[in-house]
């Protein structure tokens, strides 16, 4: 995995499709000094989503 601001493994994540997505939520919670207590995760689709929450459902 290659080292990207838009690819965190933390506690807390917010999942997003693209490169895109995760720039426009990190200029706005820059814009609205949102502390940073989450990491972003890009996964590339909406299918990609719900493959990272999958581990997760029972």
């Amino acid at each position: 995995m290659e080292n990207s601001v838009c690819k965190q493994d933390t506690d807390r994540v917010l999942l997003v499709e693209g490169d895109n997505d995760c720039h426009v939520v990190m200029a706005l919670c820059k814009a609205h000094n949102v502390p940073e207590t989450f990491g972003i995760y890009q996964c590339g689709s909406d299918s990609g989503i719900i493959a990272c929450l999958s581990p997760f459902t029972p």
